[in-house]
C-alpha cells in the first residue's frame, strides 16, 4: 500500500491510500469525485491525426505546423495537469504569441490585483476560525471533503446563497439572497460591521450576520466563482473586518490544479488570469476569436490541437509524478502509484515546442 494524492477537485487530498493489483488501482479515503477521478483512463491511441493513430513524433509535427500558421492561437485548460506541465504550456504560448486562458480559474484575478486579499491555509482556518461564512458556494457538493478538513461542522456555519443547498442543510443559518443582490448586501454588511450610517433598514438576516461578525475574533469567508465587482465588494468587507479581527478568504476551485494554473501564470507573467502574448510580452487578455486552439487537460489526460490532432497521455497524479497547488495555495506532491507507457502532458508539450 502506498500514499496517493487525489486531484479530483481543488482540495487535492494527499491522505489517500492506494494499492495496485494486476494493474488495477484501488483507493480508499476518497469521496465520490475522487472515485471518479481515479477511475478515469486515457482512451484511444497515444496520438492521433484526423482520428487515425499516429506516432508521437508525427502528431507533434502536425500540431506544431498548425500552431505556427495560426494568427490568433489560444492555449486553454491547464487545470487538470501538473504545475510542471503548466509551465511548459505557458512557455509554448509565449513562443507562438498565444492567449493563455486557464479554465477553472477564479475569474477574479483583477480584483485581487486591485485591492489585495487576505488568505489562509486549510490548517489556519481549521484551527482559528470561530465563524465560517460560505458565500455563493456549495462545497458539500463541489468539494465534498472540504468542510470535514476545515472542521466547519464543529463551529458556526452561515451560508449565503440564492437557494438552499446541500451545504446550507449543514449550516447553523441560511440567508437567502437573490443573485443580483450581492454587491448591495456586501456594502450593507460593511456599514453594519463598522457601525457606519446606513440608509434604509437592512435586511434582518444581514443584521444578524453583522452581529455575528462583530462578535468573533477569527472569521473565514469561503466563496465560489464571483465576478470582478462582487469580488471587490467581498474583499473590501474583509479588509474592513481585518482592521480589528483576523479575517480571511478561501476561493473554491473545481479542477484539481486550477489554483496551480493561476499561480504559474502569476509567476511567469505577473497576471493570474488570461494573458495575451500576441505583442511579444504578457498583457491582460481580451479574449476574442481564435483560429487554432491548444487545449491542455480540459479533460483528463488529453492534449488536443483543434479537431485534427489529439494526444491521450499518462495521468498526472496517477501515472506521472509532479506538483499541484491546493486551492489555498499550498503545493502538494502528485505521486505516481501506477506506471504507464503513454507520454506525459509535459512530454507532449515539450515535443511540440521543439518543433515550432
Amino acid at each position: 500500500m502506498a500514499d496517493a494524492t487525489c486531484a479530483g477537485c481543488g482540495c487535492v487530498c494527499d491522505d489517500i491510500e492506494a494499492t495496485v493489483v494486476d494493474g488495477r488501482l484501488n483507493v480508499t479515503r476518497t469521496c465520490e469525485l475522487g472515485d471518479a477521478w481515479f477511475a478515469a483512463r486515457a482512451e484511444g491511441p497515444p496520438a492521433a491525426i484526423e482520428g487515425s493513430a499516429a506516432s508521437i513524433d508525427e502528431a507533434a509535427d502536425a500540431a506544431a505546423a498548425i500552431l505556427r500558421e495560426a494568427r490568433a492561437p489560444l492555449v486553454y485548460g491547464l487545470g487538470g495537469t501538473s504545475c510542471e506541465a503548466q509551465r511548459q504550456a505557458v512557455a509554448l504560448a509565449e513562443a507562438i504569441g498565444a492567449v493563455v486562458d486557464p479554465a477553472g480559474a477564479s475569474g477574479s484575478g483583477l480584483a485581487f490585483q486591485a485591492i489585495g486579499s487576505s488568505t489562509a491555509t486549510f490548517g489556519e482556518i481549521r484551527d482559528r476560525a470561530e465563524l465560517v461564512v460560505v458565500w455563493r458556494a456549495d462545497p458539500a457538493v463541489t468539494n465534498p471533503r472540504l468542510l470535514e478538513r476545515l472542521r466547519a461542522d464543529t463551529r458556526p456555519l452561515v451560508v449565503v446563497d440564492g437557494q438552499r443547498t446541500a451545504t446550507a442543510e449543514q449550516a447553523e443559518a441560511f440567508i437567502s439572497l437573490e443573485a443580483a443582490g450581492d454587491i448591495e448586501a456586501l456594502w450593507a454588511l460593511r456599514a453594519l460591521v463598522t457601525e457606519a450610517p446606513l440608509e434604509g433598514e437592512p435586511a434582518h438576516a444581514l443584521g444578524d450576520l453583522a452581529e455575528r461578525l462583530r462578535g468573533v475574533r477569527h472569521v473565514a469567508f469561503i466563496h465560489g466563482a464571483l465576478d470582478e465587482l462582487t469580488t471587490l465588494a467581498l474583499l473590501s468587507l474583509v479588509r474592513d473586518l481585518a482592521r480589528d479581527r483576523h479575517t480571511v478568504t478561501l476561493g473554491l476551485r473545481g479542477d484539481g490544479n486550477a489554483r496551480g494554473a493561476e499561480d504559474v501564470l502569476a509567476w511567469q507573467t505577473g497576471f493570474a488570469g488570461p494573458v495575451d502574448f500576441a505583442r511579444g510580452f504578457p498583457r491582460e487578455a481580451d479574449r476574442g476569436e481564435s483560429d487554432a486552439e491548444l487545449v491542455v487537460a480540459a479533460e483528463a489526460a488529453t492534449v488536443t490541437v483543434g479537431s485534427r490532432v489529439a494526444f491521450a497521455t499518462a495521468r498526472d497524479g496517477i501515472e506521472v509524478a509532479g506538483t499541484a497547488h491546493r486551492m489555498d495555495g499550498v503545493p502538494v506532491p502528485l505521486r505516481a502509484p501506477r506506471q504507464s507507457d503513454r507520454p506525459s502532458i509535459e512530454d507532449v508539450l515539450t515535443a511540440i515546442a521543439e518543433r515550432l
